[in-house]
């Protein structure tokens, strides 16, 4: 495949994950402004993980407490 075409098709991805980080920001903080650029996006969605790692285990808790009652 010529690299013009893998530069085109690499475009194309990066276009579709920038739109579905954006998606996912705006779904996750509603209020909150999306940022300007491409690694802004990945940046706040990094800074996510800790957050969203507390929450999975939250609700691991929970299911287990459901399990044994």
């Amino acid at each position: 495949m010529p690299l013009s075409d893998q530069l085109k098709q690499l475009v194309k991805l990066h276009k579709a994950a920038e739109l579905a980080m954006k998606d996912l920001i705006v779904r996750m903080w509603p209020a909150k402004p999306l940022p300007s650029s491409y690694f802004g996006l990945v940046k706040q969605l990094v800074n996510a993980y800790p957050w969203l790692d507390a929450i999975k285990q939250l609700v691991y808790i929970e299911g287990a407490r459901m399990a044994f009652t």
